[in-house]
């Protein structure tokens, strides 16, 4: 396990604390379920397909944070020590933030908390981006407890990979892997028959999967647990709640 691995790991698991107004306590907060989780061999997206509920996608917060992120040891060193002077040990850590950012000639460009916009992560989270000598930076903290408004880490400070990656936090993709197609299934009107995976998309966390291989949106196909029915323009869902393509029948796969 690398620094930024492990860093991600062990804020997915700190302590936030228990508070008495959230209810919690009748199911485990976020940081009481994660103690026991092996993130590393988790999906990346967890994909369920049921006919009462539909189609149910979400980001695993792990490899969201793993695949844009590297830890910087130094830079939260730095930060840890700011917040230890005397003149910020009793501001909220927001505050502290900020302060950080000034004091080190930062620019700060944003602060985020991805339960006020569209979100697909499976926690929420909150992070103040800031430039500083060409690079990009994220305070990042996991919100850890069950009420939106407490339950949050010691905040950490991470570099961004790539321009805006935190900000795609609502898109997920869903593909069929075309590799036991049955030709037979490919006889629906109007569909094209080739040899490229059937594609739908989301931007809005789900609520729309729009196709750009001129198929119909794939919230609109029906879900059976009749295999009888797969790839017959129907999503067909086998025990373990894994659905299949409705054009092809191939298994589908969701991705980041």
């Amino acid at each position: 396990m690398n620094p930024t691995e492990q860093k991600i790991n062990e804020m997915l698991k700190e302590n936030t604390g228990i508070h008495s107004l959230d209810s919690g306590g009748a199911y485990g907060r976020h940081w009481e379920q994660n103690q026991k989780r092996d993130f590393e061999n988790e999906p990346p997206v967890f994909l369920e397909f049921s006919p009462e509920f539909g189609i149910d996608a979400t980001i695993n917060l792990y490899h969201f944070l793993r695949d844009r992120l590297e830890y910087d040891k130094e830079m939260t060193d730095k930060f840890m020590k700011f917040s230890y002077l005397p003149e910020n040990e009793n501001k909220y850590w927001p505050e502290t933030i900020e302060g950080f950012v000034k004091i080190i000639g930062g620019t700060e460009v944003d602060a985020i908390n991805t339960y006020n916009k569209e979100d697909a992560l499976s926690q929420i989270i909150q992070y103040t981006k800031f430039e500083l000598d060409t690079e990009s930076y994220v305070i990042l903290q996991i919100h850890g407890g069950c009420d939106v408004r407490g339950g949050y880490s010691t905040p950490a400070i991470f570099k961004e990979l790539g321009y805006e990656l935190m900000m795609d936090n609502a898109r997920i993709a869903i593909s069929c892997n075309r590799t036991d197609v049955d030709p037979n299934q490919l006889i629906l009107p109007g569909i094209e028959r080739n040899d490229r995976p059937h594609y739908w998309e989301t931007y809005n966390a789900g609520h729309s999967w729009e196709s750009y291989n001129k198929l119909a949106n794939l919230e609109t196909y029906k879900i059976t647990k009749d295999e009888n029915e797969r790839g017959n323009n129907k999503i067909y869902v086998d025990e373990d709640g894994n659905g299949y393509c409705p054009i092809c029948g191939s298994l589908l796969t969701a991705y980041t």
